[in-house]
């Protein structure tokens, strides 16, 4: 069986009962039907070698396959073992495995030792040798035999590396061995070579993490790409040879900021298994600049200012409650940005998700659910959603994880955990001493980056699965599978360090008292216009919006930015039934805070069901401080009542309006 025929099978094998129309894979072959006709005999004396023919058909016009999972496991686990007596390689393939062997190798080779690799004769080998060569020349690569050793390949690091992604291009690698599994033998066999399987599951989980995170979007294809040019970095790191200079790598890199935090994170998340000291970076970034990484916003239609606040103000109720100032946890509002915005278009698109852990949380933690449902109006009113008690669990899990958290770090010791595996094997064993301990675990860390993180912190303790001496700290050195030992040691240490936080009272901080500028010193009269007649939408914008231009406290930037936005993200702006907040950021072009109110003597549609049509604008500007940010909070707050709309609509004076703010 060669690599055609193996397609074939593969093809048969995973549409499982679903015939193959001979035409359709003359075209997706691009062979003739009797080219097709030897495919299947070869196909056929595999399958008589295995004893399973009788499921497999073909008539002249379909090829069938009619086998359960069992059996369908069972073939592709034959496909993936086949050696290369059973798999006849291409000249193509010999020549990529010899090519791969040679840079990766350090030591010289012998032509005689591809002879049992590739089941071939020595002539055969002889003539693949001049068409590596080729390709070695063709890089400038200076490949030479040494009659004693064998043949010897020098280059640079980036070259050696450029040529691998070459050979993984033209041999579709990417795509059979990522993608459209099972790989053939010799892709398996290049893939195994290079231990690629050692790191696969760590970078894959890195990048996906990664991509996630600064909301990049990649191909399938673009995402392997990246994953495999990770793999080539991180097995060359292994083997002894990374990039450490930048005149190393090829010239030619420019400056992308989008790329520079993707290789920022990546690299971050690859910290134990790369060397950060290295010039990887920039080779990285120099083979990624031409991709089409795509970057795309979250899909939300507020504002993300707008969106903050609300959370923000949603926080400082729940801090009133636990007596705890969570608006200071910048994790944490950054957690609760991304869980109620992924939450947001989740529910806007009527996807609901089951929480597993909603009975414990309800069960354990009573009185907090029920706070937080009492509450979470001040979420659902601002962005028009509903809860339902699976989110608001999983919003409940935020808030205490937090609490919780710097809980430890006042009460426990101070631990950082150094370990030499991946990111799994850290995490299993931090898990592990969370389950005996009661610890604060600073970070977790490979050897050398411990220094840095040792730096930052104040350690207690350093508990290490290899041994290190080179810190003045404490040091226990564990199994990463925590043996009995190993936690008798640890209680052992820790039961000394505990002495110095065992008289230490603990007292939850008290909810930071910020002052805001009250909203009647940001409107005025002169700010306040009943009953104006406008046409649409821009020009109730911009009849609020003048207001505060001729006061000088926005630029026109600002209030062409206001009605921009809403082109762009929808009518977000419309945050109550036939209410309208107009804002846009400080930067746009706020000179100074203020609030104007226009109430429409004819409402306008903003483009917002169920919330149109829009009585009253309220515009507003506020600079980029905290102060303002909680006044702002208020003013949504008040804007949002119940009472708000009827008390302005019904105002025969802005006096009126203006002494609803008091």
């Amino acid at each position: 069986m060669n690599q055609k025929n193996f397609n074939l099978f593969k093809k048969l094998i995973l549409n499982n009962n679903k015939p193959l129309l001979i035409d359709d894979m003359s075209a997706f072959f691009h062979v003739g039907t009797r080219t097709l006709y030897n495919y299947w005999d070869e196909i056929c004396d595999y399958l008589i070698k295995l004893d399973l023919r009788a499921p497999f058909s073909f008539d002249g016009k379909e090829f069938k396959c009619q086998i359960d999972e069992t059996m369908k496991q069972y073939l592709i686990a034959s496909l993936r073992t086949m050696s290369f007596y059973e798999y006849k390689l291409s000249g193509s393939e010999r020549q990529a495995i010899m090519s791969v062997i040679f840079l990766i190798s350090s030591a010289p080779i012998k032509s005689s030792s591809f002879n049992d690799i590739l089941c071939v004769s020595q002539n055969t080998v002889a003539n693949d040798l001049k068409e590596v060569k080729k390709l070695f020349d063709s890089y400038r690569i200076c490949f030479h035999e040494n009659k004693s050793h064998g043949f010897v390949l020098e280059c640079t690091e980036p070259i050696r590396r450029n040529l691998l992604l070459k050979i993984f291009d033209d041999q579709n690698i990417i795509q059979d061995y990522f993608i459209n599994t099972p790989a053939n033998p010799c892709i398996s066999y290049i893939c195994d070579y290079m231990k690629l399987e050692k790191y696969r599951h760590l970078i894959e989980a890195v990048v996906k993490e990664v991509e996630d995170k600064i909301h990049m979007h990649m191909t399938d294809y673009n995402f392997y790409k990246v994953v495999t040019i990770l793999l080539i970095i991180t097995v060359r790191n292994q083997a002894g040879y990374p990039i450490l200079y930048k005149e190393e790598y090829p010239a030619g890199i420019k400056s992308y900021d989008q790329l520079s935090l993707l290789t920022e994170c990546i690299f971050h998340g690859l910290d134990s298994v790369l060397n950060a000291a290295a010039a990887e970076p920039y080779y990285f970034m120099d083979r990624i600049q031409h991709y089409k990484l795509v970057s795309e916003k979250p899909s939300n239609t507020y504002n993300e200012v707008l969106f903050s606040l609300v959370i923000k103000e949603f926080l400082t109720t729940v801090s009133g409650y636990y007596k705890y100032d969570l608006l200071n946890d910048t994790s944490l509002t950054d957690y609760l940005n991304a869980h109620i915005s992924a939450c947001y278009n989740r529910l806007k698109k009527n996807i609901i998700i089951e929480n597993p852990y909603l009975s414990e949380m309800k069960k354990k933690y009573r009185q907090d659910f029920l706070f937080l449902k009492d509450h979470i109006y001040i979420l659902e009113n601002a962005l028009h959603i509903s809860f339902n008690d699976g989110e608001i669990a999983y919003i409940l899990m935020h808030i205490l994880a937090a609490i919780e958290k710097d809980r430890n770090s006042m009460d426990f010791p101070n631990v950082v955990v150094i370990c030499h595996g991946g990111l799994a094997t850290s995490n299993y064993l931090s898990t592990q001493l969370h389950r005996h301990f009661k610890l604060n675990i600073a970070a977790t860390c490979s050897i050398h980056n411990a220094k840095n993180i040792i730096k930052e912190h104040s350690i207690d303790l350093i508990i290490s699965t290899m041994p290190v001496s080179e810190f003045n700290i404490p040091t226990v050195e564990v199994n990463a599978l925590l043996m009995d030992e190993d936690i008798r040691n640890l209680r052992e240490k820790l039961s000394l360090i505990q002495k110095h936080y065992a008289n230490q009272s603990y007292a939850l901080p008290h909810v930071t008292n910020v002052h805001s500028q009250s909203l009647q010193s940001m409107l005025s009269l002169e700010r306040i216009v009943l009953d104006k007649e406008v046409l649409d939408w821009k020009e109730a914008i911009i009849s609020a919006g003048e207001l505060l231009l001729w006061d000088k406290l926005i630029s026109v930037n600002y209030l062409h930015t206001m009605i921009d936005l809403i082109v762009k993200y929808g009518a977000y702006i419309v945050i109550a039934p036939h209410i309208a907040l107009a804002h846009a950021a400080p930067s746009d072009g706020a000179r100074d805070s203020g609030v104007s109110v226009v109430r429409l003597k004819y409402p306008v549609e903003f483009g917002k069901e169920k919330l149109d049509p829009v009585k009253i604008v309220v515009a507003c500007a506020f600079l980029d401080t905290t102060e303002n940010a909680n006044t702002l909070l208020r003013l949504m707050r008040s804007i949002l009542k119940p009472d708000f709309l009827s008390i302005a609509a019904a105002a025969e004076t802005p006096q009126e309006i203006l002494d609803y703010f008091k």
